[in-house]
């Protein structure tokens, strides 16, 4: 099945929604606490935890046509590996650097420091066949765990606001007009696709969990886009 890999590869990429959006919409609107802006937000968080294991089939789905079994092991156990070794040595090495940025009591430096030691992992993770974006979200967890936490949360967030918005202008910037004007009825027929049994598939759930369809629909609607992580 040579087009299994591609299949699978596509299916994880259209699952993901986008955190950011959806968190954004749901304080807008003051519905974080409301029954859909829970259950979004767990699915959302259920999401971003499966993206480790996401960005490790990556490169195995890649070559899965050529692979044997054992191959495909090997890899993953390598994978795994790596990043076991990763989270031990951030874990107990980057506590350290952070209180040792803290202390030296410069707002500029502490931040400097805090991203590149995100940037710092990410390579790492790279350099080991991985991805940048799973090396940066191991660090944002290890840092999330830091007596600093907040200190690192205020120094960044206007960071995350700014890249935020480059990352979705130079993602729109892609967009190849002439393609979408020479397939504007498949385009518009795939997206819808992935838009109606998406939210088919969350209300199905929520209604399964007992909650009312209009709950059900709620958290769908909202959850029915693809994620910021699917491009990266």
């Amino acid at each position: 099945w040579p087009g299994l890999g591609l299949a699978i590869f596509f299916s994880l990429l259209v699952s993901l929604s986008s955190t950011a959006i959806v968190l954004k919409i749901l304080s807008d609107r003051n519905e974080l606490e409301s029954p859909q802006g829970k259950i979004s937000i767990g699915i959302l968080i259920f999401q971003d935890l499966a993206i480790v294991p996401m960005f490790l089939l990556i490169p195995i789905l890649s070559g899965f046509g050529e692979l044997g079994v054992a191959d495909i092991a090997l890899k993953l156990l390598i994978a795994l590996g790596v990043l076991a070794g990763l989270l031990l040595l951030a874990r107990f090495l980057m506590p350290l650097i952070v209180y040792q940025l803290a202390n030296i009591r410069s707002r500029e430096a502490f931040t400097i420091g805090v991203i590149l030691l995100l940037l710092g992992t990410a390579y790492i993770t790279h350099s080991f066949g991985l991805s940048f974006a799973l090396g940066a979200f191991i660090a944002g967890l290890i840092l999330s765990e830091s007596d600093y936490n907040h200190q690192i949360v205020s120094e960044i967030l206007p960071f995350r606001d700014a890249f935020n918005s480059i990352f979705f202008v130079s993602i729109g910037l892609l967009l190849n007009i002439q393609f979408v004007l020479e397939n504007v009825v498949l385009i518009s027929g795939l997206t819808l696709g992935i838009f109606v049994v998406k939210t088919l598939v969350i209300v199905s759930i929520v209604y399964f969990m007992k909650y009312p369809l209009r709950v059900g629909f709620l958290t769908g609607l909202g959850l029915a886009q693809i994620g910021e992580f699917s491009f990266v």
